[in-house]
């Protein structure tokens, strides 16, 4: 985990773990400096990325890549370690901590 990462597990299924290079699909929430931006909760879409190619945030690919199918995970972490390709064009507050909350729903096999 990146220093200062926070990684705690909120509801954990299949113990199935993804690997690296392994296309998955999650749903998020992010909240920081007191705005909840809720992305593919509110819709019941799902997020398809690659874990471990650098598409998303670091903390995204390490963390992900310890929890199981089904499992809902909190990361927090500073803005810094946190921005990625996935959130340009977002005004997020330099030095703000984030907080991500993750299901991991699928792991294409």
């Amino acid at each position: 985990m990146l220093k200062g990462t926070q990684y705690q597990y909120l509801k954990i299924f299949v113990q199935i773990t993804p690997t690296s290079n392994k296309e998955i699909n999650v749903c998020f929430e992010i909240n920081f400096e007191s705005n909840l931006y809720i992305f593919s909760h509110s819709t019941g879409e799902k997020f398809k990325f690659t874990l471990g190619r650098g598409h998303v945030p670091k903390i995204w690919d390490l963390g992900i890549a310890t929890m199981s199918l089904g499992e809902v995970a909190s990361f927090s972490v500073q803005s810094k370690d946190a921005i990625g390709n996935l959130f340009e064009g977002f005004n997020i507050p330099k030095n703000s901590i984030l907080k991500f909350e993750i299901e991991l729903c699928k792991i294409y096999i």
